[in-house]
Protein backbone atom coordinates (compact mmCIF):
# COMPACT_ATOMS: atom_id res chain seq x y z
CA UNK A 1 0.00 0.00 0.00
CA UNK A 2 3.09 2.41 0.85
CA UNK A 3 3.93 2.30 -3.22
CA UNK A 4 0.28 4.17 -3.56
CA UNK A 5 0.46 6.88 -1.42
CA UNK A 6 1.64 9.36 -3.35
CA UNK A 7 -1.87 8.59 -5.97
CA UNK A 8 -4.45 6.98 -4.32
CA UNK A 9 -7.98 6.21 -6.41
CA UNK A 10 -11.08 4.78 -5.26
CA UNK A 11 -9.39 1.36 -6.03
CA UNK A 12 -6.27 1.44 -3.57
CA UNK A 13 -9.33 2.81 -0.66
CA UNK A 14 -11.07 -0.55 -1.46
CA UNK A 15 -8.09 -2.10 -1.22
CA UNK A 16 -7.13 -0.69 2.13
CA UNK A 17 -10.77 -1.55 3.64
CA UNK A 18 -10.58 -4.71 2.54
CA UNK A 19 -7.06 -4.73 4.52
CA UNK A 20 -8.54 -3.42 7.35
CA UNK A 21 -11.58 -5.75 7.42
CA UNK A 22 -8.76 -8.43 7.53
CA UNK A 23 -6.79 -6.95 10.44
CA UNK A 24 -10.30 -6.62 11.88
CA UNK A 25 -11.60 -10.04 11.35
CA UNK A 26 -8.11 -11.52 12.51
CA UNK A 27 -7.30 -9.83 15.87
CA UNK A 28 -7.07 -12.45 17.61
CA UNK A 29 -4.94 -14.13 15.72
CA UNK A 30 -1.02 -13.84 17.02
CA UNK A 31 2.34 -15.37 16.60
CA UNK A 32 3.38 -17.67 19.24
CA UNK A 33 7.28 -18.24 20.09
CA UNK A 34 8.00 -21.87 21.67
CA UNK A 35 10.69 -22.67 23.21
CA UNK A 36 12.66 -24.30 20.57
CA UNK A 37 15.13 -27.69 21.37
CA UNK A 38 16.94 -26.58 18.81
CA UNK A 39 18.70 -23.59 16.87
CA UNK A 40 18.39 -24.08 13.88
CA UNK A 41 17.28 -21.38 10.82
CA UNK A 42 15.24 -22.11 8.13
CA UNK A 43 14.25 -20.43 5.27
CA UNK A 44 11.97 -20.24 2.52
CA UNK A 45 12.61 -18.38 -1.08
CA UNK A 46 10.08 -18.01 -3.74
CA UNK A 47 9.61 -15.28 -6.69
CA UNK A 48 6.82 -14.77 -9.12
CA UNK A 49 7.97 -14.37 -12.59
CA UNK A 50 7.21 -10.58 -13.56
CA UNK A 51 3.90 -8.56 -12.42
CA UNK A 52 1.75 -7.26 -14.78
CA UNK A 53 1.82 -3.98 -13.75
CA UNK A 54 5.77 -3.36 -12.93
CA UNK A 55 7.25 -5.99 -15.53
CA UNK A 56 9.66 -6.86 -12.91
CA UNK A 57 9.51 -9.81 -10.70
CA UNK A 58 8.38 -10.35 -7.43
CA UNK A 59 10.61 -12.07 -4.09
CA UNK A 60 9.54 -13.20 -1.18
CA UNK A 61 11.10 -15.04 1.81
CA UNK A 62 10.11 -16.31 5.43
CA UNK A 63 12.57 -17.33 8.05
CA UNK A 64 12.16 -19.40 11.13
CA UNK A 65 14.59 -20.11 13.72
CA UNK A 66 13.75 -23.53 15.38
CA UNK A 67 9.96 -23.94 14.25
CA UNK A 68 9.35 -20.12 15.17
CA UNK A 69 8.60 -17.93 11.97
CA UNK A 70 11.25 -14.72 12.88
CA UNK A 71 11.70 -12.64 9.92
CA UNK A 72 9.41 -12.47 6.31
CA UNK A 73 9.44 -9.73 3.51
CA UNK A 74 8.50 -9.27 0.02
CA UNK A 75 10.02 -6.62 -2.41
CA UNK A 76 9.76 -6.34 -6.72
CA UNK A 77 13.11 -6.84 -7.95
CA UNK A 78 15.39 -3.93 -8.75
CA UNK A 79 16.64 -6.26 -12.53
CA UNK A 80 14.40 -7.66 -14.89
CA UNK A 81 14.03 -11.29 -15.00
CA UNK A 82 14.02 -12.72 -18.34
CA UNK A 83 13.44 -16.44 -17.21
CA UNK A 84 11.77 -18.11 -13.93
CA UNK A 85 14.89 -19.49 -13.28
CA UNK A 86 16.72 -16.60 -12.73
CA UNK A 87 14.00 -14.50 -11.18
CA UNK A 88 14.64 -17.59 -8.57
CA UNK A 89 18.15 -17.01 -8.57
CA UNK A 90 17.56 -13.48 -7.73
CA UNK A 91 14.95 -13.90 -4.78
CA UNK A 92 17.70 -16.67 -3.40
CA UNK A 93 20.58 -14.09 -3.72
CA UNK A 94 18.96 -11.08 -2.52
CA UNK A 95 17.34 -13.01 0.58
CA UNK A 96 20.66 -14.40 1.66
CA UNK A 97 21.40 -10.85 2.88
CA UNK A 98 18.58 -11.46 5.66
CA UNK A 99 19.62 -15.54 6.28
CA UNK A 100 22.76 -14.79 7.13
CA UNK A 101 22.41 -11.89 9.26
CA UNK A 102 19.50 -14.18 11.56
CA UNK A 103 22.37 -16.74 11.22
CA UNK A 104 25.49 -14.48 12.64
CA UNK A 105 22.90 -12.94 15.39
CA UNK A 106 22.03 -16.72 16.52
CA UNK A 107 25.66 -17.84 16.67
CA UNK A 108 26.74 -14.87 18.54
CA UNK A 109 24.39 -16.56 21.37
CA UNK A 110 24.54 -19.88 20.41
CA UNK A 111 27.60 -20.88 18.69
CA UNK A 112 27.48 -24.15 16.24
CA UNK A 113 28.21 -25.27 12.51
CA UNK A 114 25.23 -25.75 11.54
CA UNK A 115 24.13 -24.27 7.81
CA UNK A 116 21.01 -22.48 7.17
CA UNK A 117 18.11 -25.01 5.39
CA UNK A 118 16.93 -22.87 2.84
CA UNK A 119 14.27 -24.28 0.00
CA UNK A 120 13.57 -23.12 -2.81
CA UNK A 121 10.82 -24.54 -6.12
CA UNK A 122 12.48 -24.18 -8.74
CA UNK A 123 14.35 -27.18 -9.77
CA UNK A 124 16.25 -25.66 -12.50
CA UNK A 125 17.17 -22.42 -9.84
CA UNK A 126 19.01 -25.25 -8.28
CA UNK A 127 20.75 -26.98 -10.80
CA UNK A 128 22.41 -24.03 -12.14
CA UNK A 129 23.41 -23.20 -8.62
CA UNK A 130 24.99 -26.81 -8.58
CA UNK A 131 27.46 -25.84 -11.11
CA UNK A 132 24.74 -26.45 -13.80
CA UNK A 133 24.99 -24.08 -17.39
CA UNK A 134 24.71 -20.66 -16.82
CA UNK A 135 25.94 -19.82 -20.50
CA UNK A 136 22.23 -17.78 -20.86
CA UNK A 137 22.79 -16.34 -17.99
CA UNK A 138 26.27 -14.12 -17.90
CA UNK A 139 24.60 -11.04 -16.06
CA UNK A 140 22.88 -13.21 -13.11
CA UNK A 141 25.95 -14.67 -12.47
CA UNK A 142 27.35 -12.37 -9.86
CA UNK A 143 23.98 -13.32 -7.66
CA UNK A 144 24.97 -16.92 -8.56
CA UNK A 145 27.79 -17.15 -7.77
CA UNK A 146 26.98 -14.98 -4.00
CA UNK A 147 25.01 -18.00 -3.58
CA UNK A 148 27.33 -20.80 -4.55
CA UNK A 149 29.82 -18.88 -2.02
CA UNK A 150 27.28 -19.45 0.74
CA UNK A 151 27.21 -23.00 -0.17
CA UNK A 152 30.47 -23.68 -0.54
CA UNK A 153 31.40 -21.98 2.55
CA UNK A 154 28.78 -24.20 4.28
CA UNK A 155 26.79 -20.84 5.38
CA UNK A 156 23.45 -22.07 3.58
CA UNK A 157 22.17 -25.21 2.55
CA UNK A 158 19.83 -25.73 -0.62
CA UNK A 159 17.03 -27.97 -0.68
CA UNK A 160 14.23 -28.64 -2.82
CA UNK A 161 10.56 -28.30 -1.71
CA UNK A 162 7.63 -28.74 -4.20
CA UNK A 163 4.94 -25.67 -4.41
CA UNK A 164 2.43 -27.10 -2.68
CA UNK A 165 4.66 -26.59 0.84
CA UNK A 166 6.31 -23.42 -0.49
CA UNK A 167 5.92 -21.36 2.60
CA UNK A 168 6.77 -18.02 0.96
CA UNK A 169 4.25 -18.44 -2.00
CA UNK A 170 1.63 -16.34 -0.30
CA UNK A 171 4.45 -13.32 -0.30
CA UNK A 172 4.85 -13.70 -4.02
CA UNK A 173 1.63 -14.80 -5.58
CA UNK A 174 -2.34 -14.80 -5.53
CA UNK A 175 -3.54 -17.64 -3.34
CA UNK A 176 -7.12 -18.69 -3.18
CA UNK A 177 -8.99 -18.70 0.23
CA UNK A 178 -8.38 -22.53 1.49
CA UNK A 179 -4.90 -22.23 0.27
CA UNK A 180 -4.01 -18.69 1.94
CA UNK A 181 -6.00 -19.73 5.19
CA UNK A 182 -3.67 -23.38 5.03
CA UNK A 183 -0.26 -21.10 4.40
CA UNK A 184 -1.15 -19.04 7.24
CA UNK A 185 -2.10 -21.99 9.92
CA UNK A 186 1.32 -23.31 8.98
CA UNK A 187 3.29 -20.02 9.26
CA UNK A 188 1.84 -18.41 12.36
CA UNK A 189 0.51 -21.30 14.82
Amino acid sequence: MSQHQGHVTTEIITYARRIGRYLYITRSQKLCYPKAGYDTICAFVDASHTSEEKKRSCSGFVIFHGQNLVHWGTKLQSLVAPSTTVAEIFALADSLDDILTLKYIIEEIHPTDEPAITYEDNISALRTLDGGNTKRMRYALIKAHFVRDAIELGLIKLHSVSTEFQLADPLTKSQNPSTFQRFMHILFN
